[in-house]
């Protein structure tokens, strides 16, 4: 009875985390809980900020705001995943280019759902949750945004 017992828990233990990759990409190198992304380029700043502004357009994302001296992009909410038609799940990006010779680009985000629409900012997007859930979608969004900017990317859980 007890080895039956801790096969349940261990089952539910690990179907409630989520899988370790996320269905449709290859994110098995980030951890569960990674909410931060570093793209390093050898691009200079300037050049990477183009990069990183044409790389949003291309998504369909509109700018919330946008500071070129300090080389700071914030997105408006946009659709990123949908149930029978309708976009449900919606992602905004932050994006911040660092250093001059050499850039690293930090890719962050925030989502929210059709329920929890009216709150302004969301909820932090991180590697976490069910492959299909809404937590998973916008995971999805952040990591495919953040490998086409590419360079060598590396994960934090700030």
């Amino acid at each position: 009875m007890k080895k039956i017992l801790v096969i349940l828990i261990t089952t539910l233990a690990v179907s409630c985390a989520g899988s370790k990759q996320t269905a449709g990409i290859n994110d098995s190198s980030a951890p569960i809980n990674t909410n931060v992304i570093s793209v390093h380029t050898d691009l200079d700043a300037e050049s990477a900020f183009k990069k990183v502004v044409n790389a949003l357009q291309n998504r369909g994302y509109s700018f919330k705001s946008i500071n070129e001296n300090f080389k700071n992009i914030s997105t408006d909410f946009k659709g990123v995943s949908q149930r029978w038609g309708v976009d449900n799940t919606f992602a905004r990006i932050n994006i911040s280019v660092q250093d001059e010779s050499t850039s690293k680009i930090v890719v962050r985000g925030w989502f929210k759902t059709l329920e929890n629409d009216d709150t302004e900012t969301g909820q932090t997007i991180k590697k976490f949750g069910q492959n299909g859930s809404p937590q998973r979608e916008a995971w999805k969004e952040l990591y495919l945004l953040a490998t086409s900017l590419g360079g060598r990317v590396e994960f934090q859980q700030e």
